[in-house]
């Protein structure tokens, strides 16, 4: 195809589009997504557990009205997988609020069931491999934190969820913790 100045137009039209939509955030990932978002109609807590050198932490929610629990759903978040958890303001911030499991987390509920987002442990924020999630040390991070829930919320009964690459970090989890994990 020659080039016209025709050409030339619709190829510049094109390229400032692209460098636009580029800087357009998606659902979700906008720096006040929060404000926006429907999980914020129940309650959610940061439980973070201490662990050495390291912390894993967890974003806890239920129904506003609900108070004993028999069920929890851990949901483990595809590629990264980090979070970076963190409590500001009194409100959870996080990284990966575009994320399916993450945003899904109201769906999981019901009057005896809770939902946590487990986030990376501290230590492993830059890289978090598939290699670190077959480590029993990852797995004690997990069961640490599923112990601590378990405390705070009664819940004894626990199924491992995870998308894409939380799908490996799901499966290690109940594995090396087979009594923590019914499902």
């Amino acid at each position: 195809m020659p080039v016209t100045t025709r050409n030339l137009n619709r190829l510049l039209l094109a390229a400032a589009f692209c460098a636009i939509a580029a800087h357009v955030p998606a659902y979700g990932q906008a720096a006040d997504a929060l404000a926006g978002d429907p999980n914020l109609a129940h309650p959610n807590q940061v439980v973070t557990v201490a662990i050495g050198s390291h912390a894993i932490s967890g974003l806890v929610t239920h129904l506003r009205d609900a108070t004993t629990f028999k069920y929890g759903i851990v949901l483990f978040p595809g590629y990264p997988g980090i979070m970076r958890l963190r409590e500001e303001g009194g409100m959870p911030r996080f990284d990966l609020r575009g994320n399916f499991l993450v945003r899904s987390r109201r769906h999981w509920l019901d009057e005896e069931t809770l939902a946590v987002a487990v986030d990376a442990p501290s230590d492993q924020w830059a890289t978090f491999s598939q290699t670190f999630r077959e480590t029993p040390r990852y797995g004690a991070d997990v069961a640490a934190l599923v112990k601590e829930l378990a405390r705070r919320h009664g819940v004894q009964d626990w199924t491992f969820v995870g998308t894409s690459e939380g799908s490996v970090s799901a499966y290690h989890a109940a594995r090396q913790n087979p009594d923590g994990a019914a499902r």
